[in-house]
């Protein structure tokens, strides 16, 4: 006599079957893609290269002895504000390229829910963009630190301090993508995307900046606030402004997924 076992599929772990499809099929999509890749290389490259140069000024100027200056390591990350721009138009590329080539009817096909094929889309580009701005901010860490000691600019942020600038940029690229991803799902044209997303992270901050009590608030502001070392008058703390950023991250995140199930391809 045998026994057969007859395993049936619970709605929980067919979700997650359909998560994980979803992941590798993007990860396969993110990394086959040149233009892509480009956009990955130039987001670590403008890290590492305008940090240095923003780290040479402060080093061989007398901005690192001005009183009002800060810490100087503070000057070297603000590279990561020029990085945010081509992960902002990857992250809009990343989904509204799907639309533009008619590819989204082939790939809502594989994956019929559609919020599952832009969490897949969510987990691999911020799991990219984490890791590439991991090793892109510890590489600008050691430049910054060698070329500081090399000109006897001291350094005052502590080792921990340190370490929150490195992963701190990585989180901040990461969720800044996620942000253009999800606009990217409610507006899926490519060019509305991206005057949408570089209004809301560079006009959007220099028009409210006479409002105080919002400007800190606004989504390119709470990502700056968890890398800052010398935080300004009113602006969030590095903590506050990181579960900002990832509310922001999330609505933002929710709102497309919810359009992309209501709404025709």
């Amino acid at each position: 006599m045998t026994t057969t076992s007859v395993h049936r599929d619970t709605p929980a772990h067919s979700t997650m079957l359909s998560l994980k499809h979803a992941v590798l099929m993007e990860w396969t999509k993110l990394v086959s893609l040149r233009s892509y890749r480009w956009l990955m290389s130039l987001t670590a490259l403008v890290t590492v290269a305008f940090g240095t140069v923003f780290t040479l000024l402060a080093a061989t100027t007398d901005l690192a002895g001005r009183a009002d200056a800060g810490d100087p390591l503070e000057m070297s990350f603000v590279s990561t504000g020029l990085a945010r721009l081509a992960v902002l138009v990857l992250g809009a590329l990343l989904i509204t390229s799907e639309f533009s080539s008619r590819q989204a009817s082939t790939t809502f096909a594989a994956a019929p829910r559609r919020w599952q094929v832009l969490a897949g889309k969510a987990t691999v580009l911020a799991g990219a963009l984490f890791a590439i701005g991991t090793v892109a901010a510890g590489a600008l860490l050691i430049i910054a630190r060698l070329l500081f000691a090399q000109y006897h600019v001291p350094v005052l942020t502590s080792t921990g301090t340190q370490f929150r600038l490195v992963f701190g940029t990585s989180l901040q690229l990461a969720l800044c993508g996620v942000m253009a991803l999800g606009l990217g799902a409610l507006i899926r044209s490519s060019a509305g995307t991206l005057v949408t997303t570089l209004t809301v992270f560079l006009l959007l901050p220099t028009v409210s900046f006479a409002m105080e009590h919002i400007q800190p608030y606004l989504p390119s502001a709470t990502a700056s606030s968890i890398t800052s070392i010398d935080a300004l008058p009113g602006h969030l703390s590095p903590l506050t402004a990181c579960a900002a950023t990832l509310a922001w991250a999330g609505a933002i995140l929710t709102v497309g997924a919810l359009s992309l199930e209501k709404r025709d391809i």
